[in-house]
């Protein structure tokens, strides 16, 4: 929620600038393509026919959340789960539950994870969409298995790696993975070029800010320094013209853009902390603690402070996606990577080391 000290005069819609608020149609750029082919793919469901679902991958910040909300904005019957933060088997099937109107999960401490599957299987009558965001944060890849084969229910996946390497992780639970749910209809995102940010943006600003504060070139010098990335690119825009206001100029200037770029890159840290679990950021904790450090005296030291710890594995495999995340920077060789918690994480998880 917005206080007080961040109302600015220059900024008509706080909305299209904000990266968490999911935006309207017209004003998503540059993605039409994608948005076509999923709505192709899930068009069988507004007949009352449960289609085979997608798989939608890239990396971070090429619109691929944006793109997929977009549609199943356009639907009925869609459960959207956060996998980075619900990452456990049993997170998953309850966030499931909820989203079909089965009350939230303390009422049902003491079913089994097993039942937990079998009662979605019972509960669900009618074609329902789950959309599985940061798919290949699962801790195992089970619990896809079993949703994909509920009839009445079809699943999206969303993930930085492509098919192929999702589910390698888990080769040794699952040496035979269902061929069905590699055969989900791939859609790939690509980064954004500096050319397709700058459109981006320039839709934003002209839907969200006075004219003639933000220039073509000022446009420009943002998108060149969002390395790709559109959520990147929209915070700083954000952040410049509000500083801008603050300063008490009329419009931006190259220096109150590189001015703002630590605000911006603290706007997105601080959204992806916000959707890791608990686990997770004990572990980010510990990092911060014992690094720079290799994968094993890190989980040694989740493992003592943890009431509930993942396992070796699972958490080994939060540690690249910190890293896809900027959260934490990589150095060493690509057999032992040694991990080092960012100082601007530090601070916004409020650690002393």
């Amino acid at each position: 929620m917005l206080t007080p000290s961040d109302r600015c005069s220059m900024i008509t819609d706080y909305a299209v600038l904000q990266t968490e608020i999911q935006p309207d149609r017209e004003v998503i750029m540059q993605r039409d393509g994608k948005i076509d082919h999923l709505t192709a793919v899930l068009e069988p469901i507004t007949h009352g026919v449960a289609p085979n679902g997608a798989f939608v991958y890239g990396p971070p910040g090429a619109g691929k959340t944006c793109a997929v909300r977009c549609v199943c904005d356009e639907l009925e019957n869609v459960i959207f789960i956060d996998c980075l933060g619900s990452h456990a088997r049993r997170s998953v099937l309850n966030r499931v539950l909820e989203g079909l109107g089965e009350g939230n999960s303390l009422g049902r401490r003491s079913v089994s994870t097993d039942d937990l599957s079998a009662r979605i299987r019972r509960t669900i009558d009618t074609p329902t969409v789950v959309v599985l965001d940061e798919a290949d944060q699962l801790d195992e890849l089970r619990v896809v298995h079993e949703l994909y084969g509920i009839p009445e229910l079809t699943l999206v996946l969303i993930s930085n790696e492509p098919w192929r390497e999702f589910d390698l992780r888990d080769v040794e639970s699952h040496p035979r993975l269902d061929s069905r749910i590699g055969s989900l209809g791939e859609i790939p995102f690509s980064a954004y070029t500096d050319s397709e940010l700058v459109s981006i943006l320039d839709k934003r600003a002209s839907v969200g800010i006075k004219p003639g504060v933000v220039s073509q070139s000022d446009l420009e010098y943002i998108a060149r320094q969002a390395d790709n990335d559109a959520r990147e690119a929209i915070a700083h825009l954000y952040h410049s013209v509000r500083n801008a206001d603050q300063d008490g100029q009329e419009t931006l200037t190259k220096a109150v853009i590189d001015r703002s770029k630590p605000d911006a890159t603290r706007h997105v840290i601080r959204s992806r902390l916000s959707s890791l679990s608990r686990e997770q950021r004990l572990a980010l904790e510990c990092l911060a603690d014992v690094g720079p450090a290799t994968s094993g005296p890190i989980y040694e030291c989740y493992n003592k402070r943890s009431a509930s710890p993942v396992r070796d594995r699972t958490m080994r495999g939060w540690l690249p996606k910190f890293k896809k995340y900027e959260l934490v920077t990589v150095s060493g060789p690509d057999y032992e990577p040694v991990y080092e918690v960012r100082e601007v994480v530090i601070e916004e998880l409020g650690v002393t080391v």
